[in-house]
């Protein structure tokens, strides 16, 4: 019974198979311990991450709502950059903290023996050379974000209406402290499950700061980036004998989103089901490699992630609790919490109409080899949105990327409304292609959509030639914070 609630859950959840998750569920909050009222933050760590390729900052702490608290890292951007990309990861319940140290932030892990990490070595395409990084663990109940009462979780936000609220207290919090970022380019960017995520947070922005309360810092999302997002379930449903029934109930569930709609569209639907992944004749994130299940053995990265996260070394740099007051997992008590309440059942696309029509970008890339948020799904829900952009998309196609860009094509280049297709890349493209989109990073942060046709499009470097020679100029050290 129980794996079969868990096969129901989206894909990433499927790691709860694998993964330990009791520790969390008895981990103290952030505040533990401590005496008398709390500050809206709390910083738990100013250090620098040096890696072989210089010294970065890194500011790390808490930022204590009434549901519990949210855990974030700033790894800051080289000096004179401005631009904040917030990042927080799908799931739901899954950490953000994989992108920070697999490729996006300025350092990222390498593979040891045994699910351990060999070393930290600079990564050769940070998203820091265009921007600083936020990192947040979202939404409570994930990674190192803790419940105001782990014995009570589900009085915190189980959805992702009520969560966007979370960020949006989160966000304003972090912008009064840190009130630079509130006159630079803000990006949102996430991925899988951040498709159902983003659109709720941008509603609730926008709505908010029409709104303009009383001390409220009105600041637009500039862009939002999603990669391989799941932003439908309708556009999701691939099972034919299932689809009639399963559309009837999704609509029901859509037009009258209450708990116990989204429950009965989840009992038709079940797009995520156990056989999808354990009959598969592939990899389902990844069709171009071999068969793996359970899942967390069809990501390398997760055990070693796991182990660094828990390690004194990264405790030391985040001002993390030591692991016998909480132990990090990959996916959190956030996950059962979500599923509980059918999150995933609904049409979340269809919340960005406001943040379109009040300026904000939207850049969608997807990776064709992924056959779990697939890009036709995508493309379906883009071509159905109601936008300033819709007419123009509708009747724009695909264009194939310049020679030198890899293989792929592009839809909307050029507009604030943008698809692109990259044909070497499964579920997460920054794993695969991570040039491309710190490319796509670095035009979102300069106010604009990636366009490789552009006369000064972003420039892709090939700096692999940089890590070859630092392997061999140095033996694998473990990373040094002072």
């Amino acid at each position: 019974m129980a794996t079969r609630l868990l096969a129901l859950l989206s894909p990433f959840l499927l790691l709860l198979l694998t993964v330990a998750l009791a520790p969390q569920l008895q981990a103290l909050t952030s505040s533990a311990g401590s005496t008398g009222p709390r500050t809206p933050l709390s910083v738990t760590a100013i250090t620098q991450l040096d890696c072989g390729n210089g010294a970065h900052d890194v500011i790390s702490g808490w930022v204590h709502l009434a549901t519990g608290d949210m855990f974030w890292s700033l790894f800051k951007a080289r000096a004179g950059t401005p631009g904040l990309v917030v990042h927080f990861q799908g799931g739901p319940g899954f950490s953000a903290y994989d992108h920070a140290f697999l490729g996006a932030g300025p350092c990222q892990i390498t593979r040891g023996s045994n699910g351990t990490v060999a070393a930290l070595t600079p990564a050769p395409y940070p998203w820091t050379e265009h921007a600083s990084l936020l990192v947040v663990d979202y939404p409570v109940g994930t990674g190192f974000s803790s419940y105001e009462n782990p014995l009570r979780p589900r009085t915190a936000p189980n959805t992702s209406a009520a969560a966007a609220l979370d960020f949006d207290a989160f966000l304003q919090v972090f912008l009064a402290e840190f009130s630079s970022y509130a006159t630079q380019p803000l990006v949102l960017h996430s991925v899988s499950y951040g498709g159902t995520y983003a659109p709720h947070i941008a509603e609730v922005v926008n709505k908010r700061n029409e709104e303009r309360p009383s001390g409220r810092i009105v600041k637009p999302i500039d862009a939002i980036v999603l990669g391989n997002p799941l932003g439908d379930m309708v556009a999701q449903i691939e099972l034919a004998e299932k689809l009639p029934a399963c559309q009837d109930a999704l609509a029901i569930a859509i037009e009258d989103n209450t708990t116990e709609n989204r429950r009965n569209a989840r009992e038709k639907c079940d797009p995520f089901d156990e056989d999808g992944f354990q009959l598969a004749l592939r990899n389902r994130y990844d069709r171009r490699e071999e068969h793996c299940f359970p899942v967390f053995k069809c990501f390398w990265w997760i055990e070693p992630l796991q182990s660094f996260m828990n390690s004194g070394t990264l405790r030391r740099l985040l001002g993390a609790p030591p692991t016998d007051v909480f132990r990090w997992p990959v996916v959190g008590p956030a996950a059962l919490n979500f599923h509980a309440e059918a999150d995933h059942y609904q049409s979340a696309y269809r919340l960005l109409t406001p943040a379109l029509e009040a300026g904000t970008r939207l850049l969608v890339y997807s990776g064709k080899q992924d056959t779990i948020c697939g890009w036709r799904s995508t493309l379906s829900w883009m071509r159905r949105l109601s936008s300033p952009h819709r007419a123009a998309f509708n009747n724009a196609s695909f264009v194939p990327l310049p020679p030198g860009l890899g293989s792929g094509d592009i839809m909307g280049a050029g507009t604030d409304y943008t698809l692109l297709r990259i044909e070497d890349a499964g579920h997460i493209v920054e794993f695969d292609q991570p040039a491309l989109i710190q490319a796509v990073i670095a035009a979102a942060v300069k106010g604009r959509n990636y366009n490789p046709f552009a006369q000064d499009p972003e420039p892709i470097h090939d700096q692999w030639w940089f890590t070859k020679w630092w392997w061999a100029a140095h033996s694998p050290e473990s990373v040094l914070i002072s």
